[in-house]
């Protein structure tokens, strides 16, 4: 919800005004990245004790797993091609497992072990692409997003809307403070 309400500020009240520090966006990316996966941790370890998420809980993981990785090795490459390839891709992954929380229980039990695939595939994505960084597909296009850039974005910011509203549903029905926390 932050990140929504946010952006619409920005667009409407601060549409000409730019920040464009590479070294402070880096930062930042990072910090989040890390935090990202504070957050797994904190939750692994907590998982027993809370009821809250139950089986859902892979995806929640799961998303931050991927974008926390992405989003580090995304602050840590130079502006350019890789830099917009690996955080449309950690808004793409965040997104799609974020998203997919509204898949029925008898799935989520059976991918309990996901988050650990997740995190091999995610190395093993990274590794790929920042050894081999011909084969990332052209992201900017004469200062513009190209299709596939947008729709990665757009991709992953529908999965996050859509988590959103699944954090909102159960909060009212069950008043977890935790699908509160989430959701914003």
């Amino acid at each position: 919800m932050l990140p929504l309400l946010g952006s619409l500020i920005s667009v409407y009240y601060f549409d000409t005004w730019r920040f464009a520090h590479d070294p402070f966006h880096a930062v930042i990316e990072a910090i989040g990245g890390v935090i990202a996966i504070i957050i797994v941790f904190l939750l692994y370890i907590n998982e027993k004790e809370s009821k809250t998420f139950g089986t859902k809980l892979v995806w929640i993981i799961s998303g931050l797993i991927s974008m926390g990785i992405l989003d580090i090795i995304h602050a840590s490459v130079l502006v350019g091609k890789s830099f917009v390839w690996f955080h449309s891709a950690a808004t793409f992954f965040g997104g799609v497992f974020f998203g997919l929380i509204w898949l029925p229980e008898r799935i989520c039990e059976k991918l309990q072990k996901l988050p650990i695939f997740i995190f091999c595939g995610t190395i093993i994505f990274t590794f790929t692409y920042l050894t081999f960084p011909n084969l990332i597909p052209d992201m900017v296009v004469n200062k513009e997003f190209t299709l596939l850039a947008e729709s990665l974005n757009i991709i992953g910011g529908l999965g996050f809307i859509a988590s959103c509203a699944y954090f909102i549903k159960n909060f009212i029905k069950h008043n977890y403070n935790d699908d509160a926390l989430l959701d914003v």
